[in-house]
């Protein structure tokens, strides 16, 4: 786990952090005036995300995913269960977030299968790292199906 870095952008505040075993970026993004947060790929350390969340006094109301890869999903579940967050990722990397814990067993390491997204991302901005469609939920679009 690295340091924290907080980019105060009012009314946001942005935390940056380090987590798990590959250091994966995990973003915490509050919102000053109502409390209510976002986490940014969740990779890992579900228990050191909710102390700072709590920390700040924000509630934890969405986990967004910019793609799939197992180092960026392994703290999804322990947080939807723990503060009932909706998830949001990109349809087309769906499947990437139910072969999570075959991806990490590559590495060596145990991540748990996070559960299904709550929400489909419905406009993609491409990101230069990730996958061909690493996305980032900027409006809702309701999941419909499985």
């Amino acid at each position: 786990m690295g340091g924290e870095a907080v980019t105060d952008v009012r009314p946001l505040q942005v935390m940056a952090m380090e987590v798990g075993p590959l250091a994966e970026n995990t973003y915490i993004v509050g919102h000053a005036a109502s409390g209510k947060a976002v986490v940014i790929d969740p990779g890992d350390e579900a228990d050191e995300i909710l102390r700072r969340l709590a920390g700040r006094g924000w509630i934890l109301e969405k986990i967004l995913l910019t793609h799939g890869h197992f180092d960026h999903v392994g703290a999804v579940a322990a947080l939807k269960e723990r503060t009932g967050a909706s998830v949001h990722i990109h349809p087309a990397d769906a499947e990437q977030m139910r072969t999570a814990g075959r991806q990490g067993a590559m590495f060596g390491l145990s991540v748990p299968t996070p559960p299904p997204p709550t929400c489909w991302c419905v406009r993609v901005i491409p990101f230069p790292w990730g996958t061909s469609r690493s996305a980032f939920s900027i409006r809702r679009g309701t999941r419909r199906g499985t």
